[in-house]
């Protein structure tokens, strides 16, 4: 009988384990926890091709860090904008991310993973989503306009160049004023020959939802068989969010038509 009884203890034992399987494994994290301003793991049960995967988003460059227990396959950025941004045909476990083109620069709300053979159950379907909860917020979005064509001015004339600055929403009446710090850099354009640098901080009031940079551009008496670019760039917003820090400025050489 005691015999018995320790034979039926092994099988119900044997049993309960087999009911556990891979799940009860798959719920094991080895890791402590996420680190600072990575978004909390997701554990998925690995026999429906799940993987696990983590994202680590940087709030001063604007990237994010993706990871993943399967091979990466797609990548999709959700910026603070409402667009999106696919990357395609990936591979390793793990790389970083950020706008590119038209998004360079823009924040980052949240990011789909697509490995393994995972997919998603909402949204665009682009594999598991990690929201960036940092910034999710009510904050207004800060985006600066390009100013194409200037052209350069004449002998000793100068042009004022104003290149705007918007928010997505108006300061609210009785909020906190947005700031911006500015800075110009040059790209094809030398500061100092072709316009004047600017630096500085920008600041929109209760109220008001688009403010201007004013940049002054000379003649530099030469030749040029190509634009001259330089460009306005945003950091360090207060009380707002950035979608397009970078704004461009396009002059057009006009001295040939003197000779």
């Amino acid at each position: 009988m005691k015999r018995l009884e320790r034979v039926l203890g092994i099988t119900v034992a044997a049993a309960a384990l087999m009911l556990a399987g891979p799940a009860a494994h798959a719920k094991k994290d080895k890791k402590a926890g996420p680190k600072v301003g990575q978004t909390e793991r997701v554990i998925i049960d690995d026999s429906q091709c799940w993987p696990e995967v983590g994202a680590l988003f940087d709030q001063e460059s604007n990237t994010v860090s993706v990871e993943s227990a399967k091979d990466l396959s797609n990548v999709v950025l959700l910026f603070a904008d409402g667009t999106t941004q696919r990357y395609e045909g990936l591979h390793g476990h793990d790389a970083v991310f950020a706008g590119s083109g038209e998004n360079t620069g823009k924040a980052l709300t949240g990011v789909w993973i697509k490995s393994g053979c995972n997919h998603s159950g909402d949204g665009p379907g682009y594999g598991q989503f990690v929201e960036n909860a940092t910034n999710i917020t009510e904050l207004p979005v800060i985006s600066i306009g390009d100013v194409p064509g200037i052209i350069e001015p004449r002998l000793s004339e100068i042009v004022e160049v104003l290149f705007e600055v918007s928010l997505s929403e108006m300061v609210p009446l009785g909020g906190e004023p947005v700031t911006v710090s500015y800075v110009s850099r040059d790209g094809t354009a030398t500061a100092g020959m072709d316009y004047i640098p600017v630096e500085g901080v920008l600041v929109f009031e209760p109220g008001q939802i688009t403010a201007t940079i004013s940049v002054i551009v000379f003649d530099d008496y030469r030749i040029e068989a190509f634009e001259e670019l330089f460009y306005i760039d945003l950091s360090s917003p207060q009380n707002a969010l950035l979608a397009n820090p970078t704004g461009t400025g396009t002059i057009l050489d006009d001295d040939r038509d003197d000779f």
